[in-house]
């Protein structure tokens, strides 16, 4: 629902979470990002082993679908190209490179 959280900054990452329809506000400062259908979030907090880093609000009725961390760490040990999308664009979010844990390179 518009105005609901999807995951909150500082919580255990359990999940990664796909936008299908609607758009969703990560809350960076200073500038807040806009994610909508086909985008993902929560990625970051499985890869690196991590608190969550960002609130992510709905702005907007959306349906989001979530897989959890062992099927994340199950999906990138199958699919090492999809892996590194996902690895590619977390550094690209993060704006540094970063260090993955175990259980994020599987």
């Amino acid at each position: 629902l518009p105005g609901e959280h999807v995951v909150r900054k500082g919580s255990v990452g359990d999940a990664m979470y796909f936008i299908s329809t609607g758009a969703v506000e990560v809350e960076l400062h200073p500038d807040p990002v806009r994610l909508g259908s086909g985008d993902f979030v929560g990625e970051l907090a499985l890869l690196t082993d991590a608190p969550r880093n960002a609130t992510v609000t709905a702005l907007s009725y959306c349906n989001i679908l979530s897989l959890a961390a062992r099927d994340f760490r199950n999906f990138l040990d199958r699919n090492p190209e999809l892996r590194e999308t996902i690895h590619s664009i977390a550094r690209e979010r993060i704006g540094q490179d970063i260090q993955f844990s175990p259980a994020g390179t599987v």
